[in-house]
C-alpha cells in the first residue's frame, strides 16, 4: 500500500482522482487474471484434444447377493466377515441353515445397483 491517507481531509477532486486510480489498478489486475485463466483453459483443451483424458478411477462392480431370504427381502453378499453373517442369520426362519438361502434358480435375488451401496 502507498500508505494511509486522510480521506476526510481530501477535496472532492482528489477523491475522484483516487477512485479513478483505484479503478484503473483493479481493471488491470482483473485483465491479467482473466488472461492467465484463459491461457490455462487453452492448455487444458489442447491436452484433452490430444487424447490425454484425465484419468478416472474405475469403480468396482457392485457385488450381487449370494444369499437371499425371499420372505423378509433380506440379502447378504457373503462379505463383511462374522458380524455380517451373524446379522444375516438373525433373520433365518426356524430350522433353516445358511445353505438353504443360497441364491440359485427358485431363490433368485434382485439385482443390486450403486444405489444399494449407501
Amino acid at each position: 500500500m502507498a500508505g494511509t491517507r486522510d480521506l476526510h481531509g481530501m477535496t472532492i477532486d482528489e477523491l475522484d482522482k483516487l477512485i479513478a486510480d483505484a479503478t484503473a489498478v483493479r481493471d488491470r489486475k482483473l485483465a491479467e487474471q482473466i488472461a492467465s485463466l484463459e491461457k490455462n483453459l487453452a492448455q487444458l483443451r489442447a491436452k484433452r484434444a490430444g487424447g490425454e483424458e484425465p484419468s478416472q478411477k474405475a469403480r468396482r462392480a457392485v457385488p450381487q447377493f449370494k444369499y437371499w431370504i425371499r420372505s423378509k427381502q433380506k440379502g447378504w453378499t457373503g462379505r463383511g466377515g462374522k458380524k455380517a453373517e451373524e446379522a444375516f442369520r438373525a433373520h433365518f426362519e426356524p430350522g433353516k441353515e445358511l445353505k438353504d438361502y443360497r441364491v440359485r434358480p427358485g431363490n433368485e435375488a434382485p439385482e443390486r445397483t450403486d444405489a444399494d451401496r449407501y
